[in-house]
């Protein structure tokens, strides 16, 4: 064969060249299956634990002391009812033996309103009167503090002349605070006060899911109306 034709054909043996003898190959035993090494612990990441002075607590707290939102009104047996938004699908209650301080702070109220029978939000209210106050400004209640010893740093706040407002938020709960601060008004003879420095607060925690449905609950009515 010539050079050429052998090119040609590549890798194939030609016909006047006898073909190699075939190579014994010893067989190699099959290795059994192995099974995989499992990673260790470390590797694995623990779910995180929410703890006092996080933001992460609000979420795992989700309610108020011994109430939880989402409970059904039902489940309580010592609320006093207050009002009802039949429109709104809305009933507030009071409750009985409710412990009226927060740490330092005197509460007024403390209000639980239910949306469709579903616990979804609670209202505090403090007003705190200054008599023995040498100054007519008075100042701020430890409300702000407490929280944030307890839920972290507030997502937001502002300041103006006499009113300061706070917020925090998680995924499934928030809280809504403002504190007014009203100078007080001395006495004709000045031996007191006619109105005394005054520190009045409002605070709402309320579940953001429940929020949502009574938001879009109000949207289909409106919808359903025009």
């Amino acid at each position: 064969m010539s050079l050429a034709a052998w090119l040609a054909t590549g890798c194939d043996i030609g016909p006047d060249k006898p073909a190699s003898k075939p190579v014994h190959r010893p067989k190699v035993a099959k290795r059994a299956p192995t099974t995989a090494t499992p990673k260790s612990s470390k590797h694995l990441k623990l779910p995180k634990e929410a703890v006092p002075g996080t933001a992460e607590y609000l979420d795992e707290k989700n309610g108020f002391r011994d109430v939880t939102f989402g409970q059904s009104d039902a489940d309580f047996s010592n609320l006093i009812f207050k009002e009802k938004d039949e429109k709104q699908q809305l009933a507030t209650y009071t409750r009985t033996g409710d412990v009226l301080s927060l740490e330092t702070v005197p509460l007024e109220t403390i209000e639980y309103t239910f949306f469709k029978g579903q616990l979804s939000q609670i209202m505090l209210k403090w007003q705190v009167q200054h008599q023995e106050s040498v100054l007519a400004i008075p100042p701020s209640t430890e409300m702000a503090v407490t929280l944030s010893t307890i839920y972290a740093r507030p997502k937001r706040r502002a300041a103006q002349k006499d009113c300061t407002k706070y917020s925090w938020a998680g995924k499934k709960v928030e809280i809504m605070m403002h504190e007014f601060r009203m100078p007080g008004v001395a006495a004709p003879a000045k031996t007191g006060w006619t109105i005394p420095p005054t520190t009045s607060g409002q605070m709402i925690i309320q579940s953001i899911p429940l929020r949502h449905e009574l938001e879009s609950f109000l949207a289909s009515q409106a919808h359903g109306g025009l």
